[in-house]
């Protein structure tokens, strides 16, 4: 974006330095130099939110530093928190099988049977029906009803 100017809007300039404060290298690189074009010629639009992104960057930077909790603190979070003892689907086996391939292959044979069964009707069935069967196993496999 070198050498090409980016137009900004006030909306889109308050977003960023209330989002980012007020420090320009913390606004994205693509808008900063946008940003700081606007606020050369219609600063006194957005004083206010520059002001306030100020005085909340100052607040922050009289903060400690966090510190990073320990592994005793986030093992017990996450033992507590809900549902931690589901099995992530990618786990979950059913007579040694991937859960997820059985599922995809079940998909796959019941959409199979049913264009197989739709396509090829002895009675000179329409095509419409073959579609609304196919609708109705895809909406089975995909867990909605039919």
């Amino acid at each position: 974006m070198e050498g090409e100017r980016m137009s900004i809007d006030e909306t889109r300039v308050r977003a960023i330095l209330a989002a980012y404060g007020a420090e320009p290298a913390r606004w994205p690189e693509t808008e900063r130099q946008a940003v700081r074009a606007f606020l050369s010629t219609h600063g006194a639009r957005v004083a206010d939110a520059a002001a306030e992104a100020c005085e909340i960057d100052a607040a922050l930077s009289l903060a400690p530093a966090p510190e990073a909790p320990s592994e005793d603190l986030s093992a017990r979070v996450l033992a507590t928190a809900p549902g931690s003892n589901v099995v992530p689907l990618r786990q979950r086996r059913i007579g040694g099988f991937d859960l997820r391939a059985v599922g995809a292959l079940a998909a796959c044979a019941l959409i199979g049977v049913v264009l197989g069964f739709g396509s090829v009707r002895g009675d000179g069935g329409d095509a419409a029906e073959a579609d609304a069967a196919f609708g109705d196993a895809f909406a089975l496999v995909a867990g909605g009803e039919g």
